[in-house]
């Protein structure tokens, strides 16, 4: 599956205009498609000449009771049979061609969306259900993989058979002709009308399903919480009430389809009664034979079940398309965080952190930290903590380091590079990250340590959870570094899964270590052996941890206190102490 420039995706033409996405998705299969297309116009084709054939052969069986040439009859009857099997031969190649291709079009939409989906910035992922964002890619993947066959094997079978058939139909009589082109465009026209309301109902049922389905895996994800504070009943009234909103939602859509298949059903039936009625008057006046009186019912007859289930088809496809317009509407919004265009890969070496005049609000929230003309250096090389009450900005510090989000103005450098130039990915390879929450995937013990550094050796692997102290209790499982440790690692206790985050850590080969509460898990007797650990980490790294319990920064070259976004206090642990400011009172409180 080729997959160029799938970075480069314009989202917001995908946004609003699901048809580009569906002709981006199918570019290199083009050829495949016009294939398909031929085949089954081929199909359709051939099968209408079994109803022109099968006129011929009752006016050649009424005219050999007359002492017709039988040979006339065999005649009329092997073109029936033939033009029947190329028929159907073209229609299973059409349908093996469209398995191959469908099947690669739903891949390859699961790919592009979840490639775009994966480079949003964290707030878009905070600001979402993940449940409702996983539901979204799949019904994007599974509207590719149902409009596709709708498109082909509905709406161009249909319209090739229309068209077939009108000629017949004009061919057999001028006037049983107009009657059956007009039929068939007031079909259309009253389908594609009514089918309008039809999307909306469609929409409404997709997304109420979407919200379904992510409330019961954000239930299902908090499962112990609900448990634990004795919510399991509420949880389930909560959930109840998701399922009525889509039930009526779905009712709704299902009733008014029904109201549109009945008002099909009594238009079949006057179509029916009409060219019969005219074929037979036109037969009894001797101006058609009994082969076009045949012909004209076996049209029609064949056309009722497509015309009375046409809006059945727009409904499926409508609901279809809805859900898809409604995953890319989600989806392929603007990604918050983007590289510049012509941003060249870098390398970062061990070089100073500036930030220079640093200005940053968050939208969402004006209770929050914000910085006003922050300026800070740390020297390459360098450890410094950042301590402050809750809210003070520390957290946003390191975000705006790692480029989680932008600064509204002024500049963070490293070295020569200032961050918002260069790619995301050359930026975070050079940080090593310990986040407060331990970060690990359903995965086993070594796929999660090897995470950030995937050509990491056995050899590396083991001695970097030496270093971590987590080798020992990696031992104790059966399957040592082949057990899987469960979603969100659950299966670990805390100080554990910390633990291999630190192993994690001390793989990747990056100047500048981010060190978010990194002991906060940790028991005191695990601290103390992991403080160790992270004094060999921190060795000949640039160094920024943040930390709660002050005694674990004792040691770091600064201690940086902020106080609501601004720096209040910079100094060495003793400088800070003897200033008797801000750090002080933090350092007494926790003494006492």
């Amino acid at each position: 599956m080729k997959n160029k420039n799938i970075k480069n995706i314009d989202h917001t033409e995908f946004r609003y205009r699901p048809f580009k996405f569906m002709f981006f998705i199918m570019q290199e299969y083009r050829w495949t498609m016009v294939v398909i297309i031929m085949t089954i116009a081929i199909s359709e084709f051939f099968f209408g000449g079994t109803v022109y054939f099968l006129g011929k052969l009752t006016d050649a069986l009424n005219d050999n009771s007359a002492g017709t040439d039988l040979a006339i009859v065999y005649n009329w009857a092997w073109l029936l049979i033939g033009f029947f099997a190329i028929s159907s031969i073209f229609w299973r190649i059409s349908g093996f061609i469209g398995a191959y291709t469908t099947i690669r079009l739903e891949a390859k939409s699961f790919y592009v969306t979840f490639n775009y989906l994966i480079r949003h910035s964290s707030g878009y992922f905070s600001n979402r259900l993940v449940g409702k964002l996983s539901s979204k890619v799949s019904n994007i993947a599974r509207s590719i993989e149902k409009i596709f066959p709708m498109i082909f094997w509905d709406f161009l079978r249909i319209i090739v058979k229309f068209l077939t058939l009108c000629v017949l139909a004009f061919l057999s009589n001028v006037l049983i002709g107009v009657i059956f082109v007009g039929f068939i465009i007031f079909f259309i026209i009253f389908n594609v009308i009514i089918s309008q309301k039809l999307a909306l109902y469609s929409k409404q049922r997709a997304n109420k399903a979407s919200e379904l389905r992510g409330n019961i895996v954000d239930n299902l994800t908090n499962v112990r919480a609900i448990q634990q504070n004795v919510q399991t009943e509420f949880e389930i009234r909560n959930i109840n009430k998701y399922i009525e909103y889509y039930r009526i939602s779905h009712l709704k859509a299902w009733r008014y389809f029904e109201i549109i298949l009945t008002i099909n059903s009594l238009m079949a039936i006057v179509m029916l009664a009409v060219t019969v009625w005219v074929s037979l008057y036109l037969w009894e006046i001797q101006i058609i034979s009994i082969g076009i009186v045949v012909v004209v019912v076996t049209m029609v007859i064949r056309l009722i079940g497509d015309l009375i289930f046409m809006g059945a088809i727009f409904n499926h496809f409508m609901e279809q398309y809805g859900q898809l317009k409604e995953g890319l509407e989600e989806i392929f919004v603007l990604h918050e965080i983007v590289d510049e265009k012509d941003a060249k890969k870098v390398k970062i070496e061990k070089s100073d952190i500036v930030f220079d005049k640093v200005n940053f609000q968050y939208k969402d929230d004006k209770d929050q930290s914000i910085f006003k003309n922050l300026s800070l250096t740390i020297p390459a090389g360098q450890k410094i903590g950042l301590v402050g009450e809750s809210g003070a900005g520390k957290s946003t510090f390191v975000s705006l380091l790692l480029r989680f989000m932008d600064v509204e103005k002024g500049s963070i450098k490293i070295g020569e590079y200032d961050i918002s130039k260069i790619r995301q990915d050359d930026l975070r390879q050079a940080i090593a990250y310990v986040p407060q929450e331990a970060l690990l995937f359903h995965r086993t013990l070594r796929d999660n340590i090897k995470y950030s550094y995937l050509r990491a050796t056995k050899k590396e692997m083991v001695q970097a959870s030496k270093r971590a102290h987590a080798l020992d209790f990696i031992n104790s499982f059966p399957k040592g570094f082949k057990t899987f440790v469960g979603e969100r690692g659950v299966k670990l206790s805390g100080g554990q899964k910390q633990r291999v985050m630190i192993a994690r850590a001390m793989l990747k080969k990056s100047p500048i270590l981010v060190l978010d509460e990194a002991t906060s898990s940790l028991d005191s007797k695990a601290e103390k052996l992991i403080q160790k650990a992270l004094e060999e980490l921190m060795k000949g790294r640039t160094t920024i941890a943040i930390a709660h319990r002050l005694s674990t920064l004792k040691q770091m070259d600064r201690i940086i206190v902020f106080d609501d976004g601004e720096i209040a206090e910079d100094g060495t642990h003793e400088e800070l102490l003897k200033q008797k400011g801000k750090y002080y009172e933090l350092w007494q409180h926790q003494v006492s």
